[in-house]
């Protein structure tokens, strides 16, 4: 995900201004994903609505 998805999860980290992705703040990610707005790239935007959908996946099946 982090290599196909790197221009939304770019585009996300920049507009909220977030450390870069890691277990610590994949919920942060998984939440503004859908909410970029500061960005006329399509492929961006795109792309960081399927980091949400992955991070709702990821977190909904991810075992302690």
């Amino acid at each position: 995900m982090k290599i196909d998805y790197a221009a939304g999860i770019e585009a996300i980290r920049k507009e909220f201004e977030l450390r870069p992705l890691s277990m610590e703040n994949y919920q942060q990610y998984g939440t503004y994903g859908w909410q970029l707005t500061e960005t006329e790239d399509a492929d961006a935007v795109a792309q960081s609505q399927l980091v949400t959908a992955f991070m709702d996946i990821f977190e909904n099946s991810y075992v302690d």
